[in-house]
């Protein structure tokens, strides 16, 4: 079948960037919230788990969606922040399904966060980004 808009596909490199950055943003909200607004809440889920210092735990997860969020933006290790923020995901999404009062985010959001970034692996960062295909 015939592409109905076809010079649109001399474009189709920066289908990735949209997909990068629509993660990047999401992931620096969710670190955001774990800092700020959620930050009692989700202590005390990381407590309920045995993760203790729950308080430590917490802040090194935000700090850490903060950095991939922003290393996704700007285009670095690409690949490598797209495998760790799928994993992220998919763990929460596993989280939603078992403990539902614990995350405030529909479980779909954190589907389609998963299949976003696992598509970043195989796609690459897009452009513009640091990270171009040799």
């Amino acid at each position: 079948m015939l592409n109905p808009f076809p010079e649109l596909l001399d474009f189709g490199i920066l289908a990735p960037t949209l997909i990068r950055v629509a993660v990047a943003v999401f992931f620096i909200n969710f670190g955001w919230n774990k800092l700020t607004k959620e930050r009692e809440h989700k202590a005390t889920f990381f407590e309920s788990i045995g993760l203790r210092p729950a308080g430590v735990y917490v802040t090194l997860l935000g700090i850490f969606q903060i950095v991939a969020g922003v290393c996704l933006i700007v285009g670095v290790f690409t690949q490598v922040f797209a495998i760790i923020c799928a994993t992220i995901a998919l763990v929460s999404y596993i989280i939603k399904k078992r403990h539902p009062e614990m995350l405030f985010t529909p479980s779909s959001i954190y589907a389609l966060l998963f299949i976003m970034a696992l598509s970043l692996v195989f796609s690459g960062a897009g452009l513009p980004a640091v990270d171009l295909p040799l």
